[in-house]
């Protein structure tokens, strides 16, 4: 768990809210003697975990800068979903999709965090293809690698 799931430990041991799914194998009961009566106990065998950090509304995240994301969303009382990896088929998705915009098509939201040069070409993919399918202008972005202050959300 600690190579494939460090950010969600790290994040567990900072206080955050982990997920965890564990895939296990059926479970055995057996009976133990306490205060003279027979009491059920059940084990299992652990096949496989996975881990996952959430915020307090168990809204999964990927960073921190999500996490920014999702509250201020949260305060505005705006409409949002939160893809997930596993929901789509598509090689990119948004981290957020704002649902509430004025002309009633959902607006893709992404987060930018890191520049490493890896980052830097992932970025590159995601913007031209959200420029191709949503026009220029037509998604929200915050580069917080850098800039700090997260930019405004278009208007309801």
């Amino acid at each position: 768990m600690e190579r494939s799931f460090c950010r969600e430990l790290l994040d567990w041991r900072r206080g955050m809210k982990v997920v965890i799914i564990a895939e296990t194998e059926p479970p055995e009961t057996s009976f133990r003697q306490i205060d003279e009566r027979d009491q059920p106990s059940s084990c299992s065998t652990v096949i496989d975990v996975a881990l996952m950090t959430v915020i307090p509304r168990f809204i999964p995240l990927d960073s921190g800068y999500e996490g920014a994301v999702e509250e201020k969303l949260w305060q505005e009382k705006r409409a949002f979903i939160k893809p997930l990896r596993y929901d789509g088929e598509e090689d990119v998705f948004a981290d957020f999709v704002l649902k509430d915009v004025p002309d009633g098509d959902a607006l893709p939201m992404e987060v930018f965090g890191m520049n490493s040069p890896e980052y830097l070409q992932r970025r590159q993919v995601k913007t031209a293809h959200y420029e191709a399918e949503y026009g220029p202008g037509r998604w929200w972005y915050w580069d917080a690698a850098a800039k700090p202050d997260m930019p405004a959300f278009p208007c309801v």
